[in-house]
């Protein structure tokens, strides 16, 4: 793997790129409700000048995801990405006409791969900054990349019109302007502005998000105290807040109603009214829940995890990467926390824990004492035993992340083990439709076996223990999704 030597980013961004560019739709070819509320609500606004999707409703498609008041119907969806789709259809309709049933499909994949996949891909490189923050090199930055990717529901969620990966990126953007700061630098209220306004971004696009980019500027303001940053970052995130309120205040009475408040449907509104938007105490049942159910739990799908939180805790005994690591791991613990109050934790049907995909890559980075980094320089580094069992539950990963990439990701909740509901998928030929038009992603499959030898090629030990451990979890893989597929 000379290249992925030579080049670690340069060979995880490619690969990342080919996956994602070519995965035009899920089986059996449509934009789901998520996508297409957010859709109607920029094709609304880009050409009848209003937010109210009835029309777009009637003639792109009927779904569960609007909020209604006084008699009209909005998306019930944060309006980040909707703001950035509005000049993106009136650009693509230049060349597909105006979004219809015929171009519906195309219009989500272009709008998809112009904002959050392209977000996802340059997110490659304040990550590499946040690895080299906590005493990692390039490999060691590839390697977490395309785990994040081709092994964790962020890569998932790179390839749909979702906001998860979207605010994922963006609080990866926060993360380097207020943590890899230089001791020496004085004039930081430019870095803090930046993190300001990428995290009202984020928060636009993902309610949620707010709650650990603002421990993001806790951490910040108490390893400088100083006033001038904090006051910069909340210019900057009021005056990029402006649309959300004009919006909020348009469609719903005010600038601080959210969408959540007038669900269409009355289950949904009812829980939006308890707690903070639905977000309560912090339930033992729902923790456990977001961490084990074979249905949508973090390490049932990606058990490497497990191993990036004691990476963390090795990295926090660090004295150099004490407070950016524990900066990051409090703001992922912020968000696990909130959604453990939350009793539609589960988030529909998806495809593991997906209100958690924001801070999933903030725990990733606890791969760095895992992979290639600085500790090796004094004879540091994982043993021989952990870093086999990394790079196993990576292998196990990797075939069921790229299994529902290719199929259907939308698992409903019922579905006890959704891996095994995908294999049924794949066995039947239920592929999603490709840029390459072949029945069978084979281009989904040869970049995910690539990306595993780049991740083989990002360890310590003997590259062949390392390569037989990686396929040993994803035989372990098949073999389980099938077993279980079978009864």
């Amino acid at each position: 793997m000379i290249f992925s030597r030579r080049s670690p980013l340069a060979a995880a961004l490619l690969l990342a790129a080919i996956a994602l560019f070519d995965r035009v739709g899920q089986w059996p070819g449509f934009v789901n409700a998520n996508e297409l509320s957010r859709l109607e609500a920029a094709a609304a606004m880009a050409f009848d000048g209003t937010p109210e999707i009835s029309i777009e409703m009637k003639t792109l498609g009927s779904h569960e995801d609007f909020a209604e008041r006084d008699g009209k119907i909005y998306s019930n969806k944060a309006p980040g990405l909707i703001f950035l789709w509005i000049p993106l259809v009136r650009f693509f309709a230049l060349f597909l006409g105006r979004p219809s049933v015929m171009n519906l499909l195309t219009f989500g994949y272009l709008l998809r791969l112009a904002t959050v996949t392209m977000a996802w891909l340059l997110a490659i490189f304040p990550l590499a900054r946040l690895v080299e923050r906590l005493g990692g090199d390039h490999r060691a930055a590839g390697g977490i990349f395309l785990a994040l990717s081709f092994a964790s529901p962020v890569g998932i969620y790179a390839g749909l019109g979702f906001s998860h990966t979207f605010a994922a990126a963006l609080l990866l953007f926060v993360a380097e302007r207020l943590v890899c700061i230089d001791p020496e630098q004085k004039a930081i209220a430019g870095r803090w502005a930046a993190a300001g306004a990428l995290a009202a971004w984020a928060a636009m696009s993902e309610y949620p998000a707010a709650l650990p980019a603002a421990f993001l500027f806790v951490f910040a303001f108490f390893s400088r105290p100083s006033w001038r940053g904090p006051l910069a970052a909340a210019a900057a995130g009021i005056a990029t807040s402006l649309p959300l309120f004009l919006y909020n205040a348009v469609c719903f009475g005010g600038p601080l109603r959210l969408s959540s408040g007038f669900e269409g449907d009355p289950a949904f509104r009812s829980l939006a009214s308890q707690g903070i938007f639905g977000i309560q105490r912090p339930v033992l049942s729902i923790a456990q829940g977001l961490l084990f159910s074979p249905s949508r739990g973090l390490l049932p799908l990606s058990p490497w995890i497990s191993l990036a939180g004691l990476g963390a805790l090795l990295l926090i005994g660090r004295r150099s990467s004490r407070f950016p690591m524990l900066a990051l791991l409090t703001a992922t613990l912020s968000l696990f926390l909130a959604i453990s109050g939350y009793p539609n934790w589960h988030g529909g049907w998806a495809t593991g824990p997906r209100y958690l995909v924001p801070v999933i890559p903030f725990l990733a980075l606890g791969l760095v004492p895992f992979l290639f980094d600085s500790s090796e320089k004094t004879g540091g580094g994982p043993s021989v035993p952990a870093e086999m069992a990394l790079l196993a539950g990576i292998g196990f990963s990797v075939v069921l992340v790229t299994i529902a990439a290719t199929t259907f990701p939308n698992v409903p909740n019922r579905i006890f083990y959704p891996p095994a509901w995908q294999l049924d998928l794949a066995r039947k030929g239920a592929w999603g439709k490709t840029l390459a038009g072949t029945r069978v992603p084979w281009i989904q499959f040869l970049s995910s076996t690539a990306a595993g030898l780049v991740i083989v090629d990002a360890g310590r030990h003997r590259f062949l223990q390392r390569a037989i451990s990686f396929a040993f979890g994803a035989i372990v893989a098949v073999l389980l999704a099938g077993t279980i597929s079978a009864r």
